[in-house]
């Protein structure tokens, strides 16, 4: 922005979408008194006084004015608009804008509207054709009915005079209908209207003040940018005489600096002859100092390359010792996977033989139960031989070889019977020892097993610990040969022996 011009304000704002018709109108009348206050303020520049509070005057009148207009307005709507016909409000909007071609939306609205209603007058008009005709129809025939019955049956005239009275007062229901349905549909759509107005009003108020918060906020920068415009006019009026008088000295400059520039060669020149001699004893005394100071330098190296092999060595001896305990361990772990096969393969047939002694002990369970059946039926028998045996014999008078021979036959039945027991009870006598022996077997057996799952275990553990020593002295041979390629300290050294050595006796 030049400095002899002025910001004026957010016009553009009165000419966007968004602007009241209000605003629209304020406009171009709030030009001039910008355009005179631009006049005024540049004036006040000329004369060295800046003054800013005739352009904030302007501005809170003009926001004051607005704000009036856009009030009245909103306040003239709302009046218009607070009787809910839909036709006042468009007629209203029209005259506020100046415009009297309404939207397509209104349009429509304002056609459906008229279609509406025309179809209901149709309606109406329809009904009230169709009831008309019906009570003329039903009126002939009734007075036809009323003829008839007075020549044929005058006593039921009362009954056709009480439904032709029913009839009009049906008719009359219907037209009362007929007429009060337009009116509740009118009704109906002046509440629907009535809403709407309000709704749209509300809307229109919100609008309203968003805009008028919109236009506060834009005077508001508009007075800022006034203001810093105003310093910058002032700074630059102040600095105009130093920029001058820089400019000058910049040009008396460069003629000065040859000048001297001259001066000091000579001087140099000058200089140079006496004190070369200075120069070169310094210079000597610099390199004596060198020297010296590398000499130490290298000695102090060749020492630290002397720990560093020393410290090299020793690792390496201790990397061997490792090598060597690491050879041993192999050697430990390949016996320990031996052993381990050979426990787990004697582990396989332990429980092999335990499986087989479960399954005698089952066997001899369900023996043993008929062992005990055995024993109690035995027990019966010989209960039954003790009073057979005790029983005396006596001889019959009529004695028959079929008595003698029932005799034999249960003293041979008593032998089989008593051999059955004798092998019962050594077959009872087997099987208990079987089961203790079995039993014996098992007891020993356990104490085995056990030790076997340990040696396993601690098998498994040794493994993983030479595993983890591989990995260490893998690790100590790459940091040992990256160590010495890179020309690494003793103290490097020194830690991972450390390090190593603390791992391999944890």
């Amino acid at each position: 922005m030049a400095p002899g011009q002025t910001y004026t304000g957010p016009t553009a704002l009165a000419h966007s979408k968004h602007a009241t018709r209000a605003a629209r109108i304020a406009a171009p009348a709030a030009s001039p008194s910008a355009t005179a206050s631009a006049a005024k303020v540049a004036g006040n520049r000329v004369n060295g006084n800046t003054v800013a509070t005739d352009n904030t005057v302007a501005n809170h009148n003009t926001v004051a004015n607005d704000n009036t207009i856009v009030n009245d307005n909103t306040v003239a709507k709302d009046n218009n608009t607070a009787n809910g016909n839909p036709v006042a409000i468009m007629q209203e909007i029209a005259t506020l804008t100046n415009n009297p071609v309404l939207n397509a939306d209104a349009e429509l609205a304002m056609a459906q509207n008229n279609a509406l209603k025309g179809e209901l007058d149709r309606h109406a008009a329809k009904v009230s054709r169709t009831l008309s005709s019906a009570k003329t129809h039903t009126g002939q025939l009734l007075e036809l009915i009323h003829h008839w019955m007075h020549k044929e049956n005058a006593a039921e005239l009362k009954t056709v005079n009480h439904l032709g009275l029913e009839l009009e007062k049906l008719f009359a229901v219907a037209n009362e209908v007929n007429v009060a349905l337009p009116e509740f549909l009118e009704k109906q759509k002046n509440n629907m209207s009535l809403y709407h107005a309000s709704m749209m009003n509300e809307m229109i108020r919100e609008t309203h003040d968003e805009l008028k918060l919109q236009h506060k906020k834009v005077n508001i920068q508009h007075a800022l940018i006034l203001e810093h415009h105003e310093a910058f006019a002032e700074y630059k009026a102040q600095t105009l005489a130093k920029l001058h008088k820089h400019a000058e000295l910049k040009v008396q400059h460069s003629p000065l600096m040859l000048m001297v520039g001259l001066l000091q060669t000579e001087i140099n020149a000058y200089k140079q002859v006496p004190e070369e001699s200075h120069v070169i004893e310094k210079e000597l005394s610099l390199a004596r100092a060198e020297n010296l100071d590398l000499k130490s330098t290298i000695d102090a190296q060749l020492h630290e390359r002397a720990l560093t092999v020393a410290e090299n060595s020793e690792l390496k001896s201790t990397i061997d010792a490792q090598l060597h305990q690491h050879a041993e361990l192999l050697h430990e772990r390949a016996g320990l996977k031996v052993q381990n096969s050979r426990l787990t393969l004697k582990i396989g047939l332990y429980r092999m033989e335990i499986n087989a002694y479960k399954q005698d002990l089952e066997e001899l369970h369900v023996v043993k139960q008929e062992l005990s059946l055995i024993v109690a039926e035995n027990s019966k028998l010989k209960t039954t031989i003790d009073v057979l045996r005790a029983e005396p014999v006596v001889p019959a008078v009529t004695s028959s070889p079929t008595s003698d021979e029932n005799e034999k036959a249960l003293g041979e039945k008593i032998k089989i019977l008593e051999a059955k027991i004798t092998n019962l009870e050594s077959s009872e006598q087997q099987w208990r020892d079987l089961a203790k022996r079995s039993y014996e077997e098992y007891n020993e057996i356990l104490p085995t097993y056990k030790k076997a799952e340990e040696y396993r275990k601690e098998a498994l553990e040794k493994e993983d610990l030479i595993m983890g020593i591989k990995l260490e002295l893998s690790a100590a041979q790459a940091a040992k040969s990256n160590g010495v390629l890179a020309g690494s300290d003793a103290a490097y050294w020194k830690d991972k022996y450390e390090s190593l050595l603390s791992s391999v006796s944890g």
